[in-house]
């Protein structure tokens, strides 16, 4: 299982160290592979990390989507079933 780990800090002053820490070690126990997606800084409309990340599920270069905390991936909850469904539409969990 190929796994994307999401992380975004809101200004450049955050760190995304406890995530990220927390993350690794799901996917260790998990025993998948990871690649990771770190957004800094986004507080801006545009977060293009995620947008990459996005272009790379529809190619399918995982399998599944992991986040610290919902509020991480989204800024609301529309925001979030968007996320999720056009995720599953092209079958990434």
């Amino acid at each position: 299982m190929k796994c994307a780990i999401y992380a975004r800090v809101s200004t450049d002053k955050q760190k995304t160290d406890m995530q990220l820490t927390d993350l690794r070690e799901y996917v260790l126990r998990a025993g998948w592979e990871s690649v990771e997606y770190l957004e800094t800084e986004s507080s801006v409309k545009k977060r293009p990390v995620f947008e990459r990340m996005m272009q790379e599920a529809r190619m399918r270069k995982f399998d599944v989507v992991i986040v610290w905390k919902l509020d991480r991936i989204a800024r609301s909850m529309k925001q979030f079933i968007d996320i999720v469904l056009e995720l599953d539409k092209v079958n990434v969990r």
